[in-house]
């Protein structure tokens, strides 16, 4: 199970846009634990990603079920792979398209220094003080879904300054 967390700007500090997931299967893991939610998803920037693929052939020695058709690869700048498989070979086709297409308008975005990328790529409510705010006009908010509404201002892991400042620049965040 995979989705998407968008980034947000707390003070000075940057949190990335991210593709999140949870394992279906771990092979060490307790067999009472499966399908679990006690750990923390996994994740990856996705400015952090270097490839997204479709392999041809997959080692069945790591992966001895896995569907080729229905497997994609992300590479990331750690040079960490991860695998994973989609229900239908369409639906990987249409994942993998999607993700490159995303990946390459947030770098596009990044690069040419273009302000939507804060309205697309970045949660509405960035400071704290804001969430509070933001809470208020959900809760009267009547479009709000029977579960709740939207979920504000949830990210897991920020980059470091350093990271930051050679995406974005220092001035665009003091």
């Amino acid at each position: 199970m995979g989705w998407f967390e968008m980034g947000s700007r707390l003070s000075n500090k940057l949190i990335q846009p991210k593709f999140m997931w949870r394992p279906k299967f771990e092979p060490n893991a307790d067999r009472r634990r499966l399908g679990g939610y006690s750990q923390s998803p996994h994740n990856v920037d996705l400015l952090g990603l270097v490839k997204i693929l479709k392999p041809k052939a997959i080692d069945r020695k790591h992966y001895p079920f896995a569907r080729t058709k229905r497997t994609f690869t992300l590479l990331s700048q750690t040079d960490e792979w991860f695998v994973f498989e989609a229900r239908t070979e369409e639906e990987c086709d249409k994942f993998v398209d999607g993700l490159k297409l995303v990946v390459a308008r947030l770098a596009s975005m990044v690069i040419v220094g273009d302000e939507a990328i804060i309205r697309e790529f970045f949660s509405p409510w960035c400071h704290a003080e804001d969430l509070d705010v933001a809470a208020k006009r959900i809760e009267q908010d009547d479009n709000c879904d029977s579960q709740g509404g939207t979920i504000i201002g949830s990210t897991f892991v920020s980059t470091n300054d350093q990271q930051r400042d050679a995406l974005w620049g220092t001035a665009a965040w003091n």
